[in-house]
């Protein structure tokens, strides 16, 4: 028997993993330009705004939620939506 993977997941991983491929290219082409053009200290700066921007999903959301909430499904039964 032949597994054929449906045609509309295909679509969302090749699109979920082009978005990551653009979004690492900008920050990597970033990050080499302003490595140049900033001093140390100001580079330094930089890259800590940068990790605490990318820790700020994970975090706001586990500080959002409850232990156990995504297994129980409390967020459809009280009629909430989540983007993330």
């Amino acid at each position: 028997m032949k597994f054929a993977f449906p045609g509309h997941l295909l679509r969302r991983l090749v699109l979920m993993i082009g978005g990551e491929a653009i979004q690492s290219g900008f920050h990597f082409a970033l990050n080499i330009a302003l490595l140049h053009v900033l001093s140390a200290q100001g580079y330094g700066i930089f890259a800590i705004a940068m990790v605490m921007g990318g820790c700020r999903p994970v975090l706001h959301q586990s500080a959002d939620r409850r232990p156990g909430q995504h297994m129980d499904g409390q967020e459809h039964q009280q009629g909430r939506r989540r983007c993330a």
